[in-house]
């Protein structure tokens, strides 16, 4: 499927500017599990997870692009996939410094 890039594109894209609005427009609703009694620093917060799921969204989007011009390998979608796993452990762990 040669188009196949295109998609990994727009979903990194759509990851990415999920994480800016997290980010940028300081909306802890977003962020999943949020509790508003227990957050200490919801900018903090929010600055914290919009960050990394920029980061992810952007290693997509350049997963998309090498791939654009011939097939990545097996051997980097499991390398962004364990990055991506890395990254979820640790936000789900680093987020809790931002409760009380």
């Amino acid at each position: 499927m040669q188009e196949a890039w295109l998609f990994d594109v727009g979903a990194g894209g759509a990851v990415a500017l999920l994480g800016a609005a997290v980010w940028l427009g300081d909306v802890p609703a977003r962020v999943a599990g949020y509790d508003a009694e227990r957050v200490t620093d919801e900018s903090a917060l929010t600055a914290f997870v919009g960050r990394w799921v920029v980061l992810v969204g952007a290693l997509l989007v350049a997963m998309g692009l090498f791939g654009s011009r011939r097939p990545l390998p097996d051997s980097a979608w499991v390398g962004y996939a364990g990055v991506v796993l890395v990254v979820c452990c640790y936000l789900a762990y680093g987020s809790r410094r931002y409760e009380a």
